[in-house]
């Protein structure tokens, strides 16, 4: 595609992943997860090992995706360590590390999509802002995106304004996902508005992946990514495993 000309130079192959926690949580009896864990974690990290392998680093981005972690926090999803969103962070600085300089590295931020609804309607932006700034500090290597959702009724002032506490480091991109289906356009517009009060230099994308959507979904969302590839500004695209397009751009 790249010698085509059909996607720019710089597009990278992304590749995203499930957390350890992911399985952990969902299918492991909590009395049992201390004694599993240290096996699935490498077993997780040996697959990762072959990805490695198989594409050249420099045309390789590795995404974790970061759901479970959130139903853990705000369901209370079975997870045997007693301080939750310490043992969460640790987890997720530990899998930053596992991703070697030269391929790039992002974090999608989630709260579910079974059946196309959250596990839990998030109140704001702020246990979002909790978890990412901890992985900024506790990662010693660069984290270049995180992705985290907007839910379609939700251009408050409320939800965004803990992001302006977000402690992003400089070359981190931070992807909205405020794209949907059923407003398109107009609604990307309206919640970019009030998300541009409280942070700047943002990319958007969907709110968590564009699988199963129904038919005639790609003419009404597409518009509002489309066209900003070709934008100067618009560094590049990103496709992930669970079909995430976000793209950057400078408001």
């Amino acid at each position: 595609m790249k010698q085509k000309g059909e996607i720019g130079a710089e597009t990278r192959f992304q590749v995203s992943l499930p957390t350890p926690l992911a399985v952990l949580t969902v299918f492991i009896a909590e009395s049992s997860q201390e004694a599993v864990e240290p096996a699935l974690e490498a077993g997780f990290l040996h697959e990762l090992e072959q990805i490695l392998a198989g594409i050249p680093h420099d045309q390789l981005a590795i995404q974790w995706d970061v759901a479970v972690e959130f139903g853990i926090l705000e369901t209370n999803m079975p997870f045997y360590v007693r301080d939750k969103k310490a043992g969460i962070i640790e987890r997720l600085i530990r899998l930053g590390y596992a991703v070697p300089d030269g391929v790039e590295l992002g974090y999608h931020l989630c709260y579910g999509n079974m059946g196309l609804k959250h596990f839990k309607e998030p109140e704001d932006t702020g246990l979002i802002v909790e978890i990412a700034n901890p992985l900024f500090a506790g990662v010693q290597r660069p984290i270049n995106w995180i992705h985290l959702p907007v839910p379609i009724d939700r251009d408050d002032d409320a939800y965004f304004a803990p992001l302006k506490g977000l402690k992003r480091p400089t070359g981190t991109q931070v992807f909205l996902g405020l794209v949907h289906l059923a407003d398109g356009l107009e609604g990307t517009r309206r919640r970019m508005a009030t998300a541009s009060r409280f942070i700047q230099d943002y990319g958007i994308g969907s709110e968590c992946g564009m699988s199963g959507r129904p038919e005639g979904w790609r003419r009404r969302c597409w518009p509002c990514i489309a066209p900003w590839p070709r934008r100067p500004e618009a560094r590049r695209a990103l496709i992930s495993g669970t079909a995430h397009i976000s793209v950057r751009r400078k408001l």
